[in-house]
């Protein structure tokens, strides 16, 4: 399946498009018009794994909160 994630009809309503992408799609890994790869995570339940899985965060001072940050560097 493809969406174009950058036309004027997604951007004024995603809604539509997004439920789609949950259902047939959750994970979906996007071209932009420059070239860049875009993966586009729809579930909350994908969502929290990604953002709770070390590997997925290139700087974890912008990830975690001031409190948890000592704890990634142990």
């Amino acid at each position: 399946m493809s969406y174009d994630l950058f036309s004027r009809e997604f951007k004024a309503n995603p809604f539509a498009t997004y439920a789609e992408m949950r259902r047939e799609e959750p994970i979906y890994l996007h071209e932009a018009p420059d070239g860049r790869r875009i993966w586009y995570v729809t579930r909350y339940v994908d969502v929290v794994a990604v953002l709770k899985d070390g590997r997925f965060v290139k700087d974890p001072r912008h990830a975690l909160p001031a409190d948890k940050l000592a704890d990634s560097y142990s």
